[in-house]
């Protein structure tokens, strides 16, 4: 298994009693030293952390069974280009879980105008069908994907995102989560600020 963006090593640490092999990788090395912390602390003695970049995977060909990569591909300067190297080093009928950020709603209009102060290019986002037809392009088929968020735009408009009641109404727990049932109506789906989506190498 491959996790591409690791940070802390939380998901590490909870998928490694699940593989043989877990590598984890990121640019930051503050943050794979805070990963070799928390797998250490844990006793994973599976995994194996590098620094690398995203778009530019130093593994063969295949390499990996599942990649998964969460809250990093938007902020990969080069999206596709990490793409493309998740797509190389997976295996043939290998699983890819991938988080992608959505075009149209108010999230990616914060978050790039928060970036962009930080001094950061921004991030990268997708219309639908447009990661659809790039992933298919690259051999990755969709099993499945999951759409959040369309319900919290509130959380972008001045004032509003006070309302903490609103939080609370949209995101119980479980199979009551509101949001989660209205951002994946076929009205909604392509307005979700992310979705998560299951890939299969073909």
């Amino acid at each position: 298994v491959l996790d591409v963006g690791c940070a802390n090593g939380l998901y590490m640490v909870a998928l490694a009693r699940h593989c043989s092999r877990i590598v984890g990788i990121d640019i930051n090395e503050r943050m794979l030293e805070l990963a070799g912390e928390a797998l250490s602390r844990n006793g994973v003695s599976n995994a194996q952390l590098c620094k690398q970049s995203a778009s530019s995977l130093d593994f063969p060909d295949g390499s990996f069974d599942v990649v998964y990569s969460f809250s990093t591909l938007l902020l990969v300067p080069d999206t596709l280009g990490a793409l493309r190297h998740i797509a190389r080093v997976l295996k043939s009928g290998g699983c890819a879980v991938l988080d992608i950020t959505g075009r149209y709603n108010l999230s990616r209009v914060y978050w790039g105008w928060y970036y962009r102060r930080k001094g950061h290019f921004g991030l990268n986002a997708f219309a639908y069908s447009e990661i659809v037809g790039r992933l298919e392009e690259m051999g990755l088929m969709i099993d499945q994907a999951h759409a959040l968020g369309v319900t919290d735009q509130w959380r972008y408009i001045p004032g509003l995102h006070k309302l903490k009641l609103l939080d609370r109404l949209f995101h119980a727990p479980g199979e009551r989560d509101l949001d989660y049932r209205i951002s994946n109506h076929p009205w909604f789906f392509p307005l979700a600020n992310r979705w998560y989506l299951v890939c299969r190498k073909i």
